[in-house]
């Protein structure tokens, strides 16, 4: 709603957006059909993936120790925890009825997500 009526609303959305491990190719077509000022949208994806980026690369060293731990033979507290919570998350976001929570509001699993059809 708020997208377009201002250059800094653009730029401070753009930036969360670009944040996110969500792939920003729709967003830069959505924005260029929809006519928006390109300067803050450039603006926000430079400095929204620049901070993600720097984000990712300082937390690869302890990827790369605990791996190193692993190999090894030695397990972290840290690395066991990361695991289950990866893994919790993971689960989480494959069985939630997102349908459900976003319409009805209701916080659902769904067990069944491959539904076959028969082919006419």
């Amino acid at each position: 709603n708020k997208i377009g009526k201002s250059p800094t609303n653009d730029f401070f959305f753009t930036l969360i957006y670009a944040m996110t491990p969500l792939p920003t190719t729709q967003f830069f077509l959505a924005a260029a059909m929809a006519k928006l000022p390109k300067l803050p949208i450039i603006a926000g994806f430079f400095f929204g993936r620049a901070v993600s980026y720097t984000v990712l690369a300082y937390s690869s060293v302890y990827v790369v120790k605990d791996f190193k731990d692993l190999i090894v033979g030695r397990i972290t507290n840290e690395g066991i925890l990361t695991a289950v919570l990866s893994i919790l998350l993971l689960f989480i976001l494959i069985f939630l009825d997102w349908k459900a929570l976003l319409i009805d509001r209701k916080l659902k699993m769904n067990f069944r997500i491959w539904r076959w059809t028969e082919m006419p």
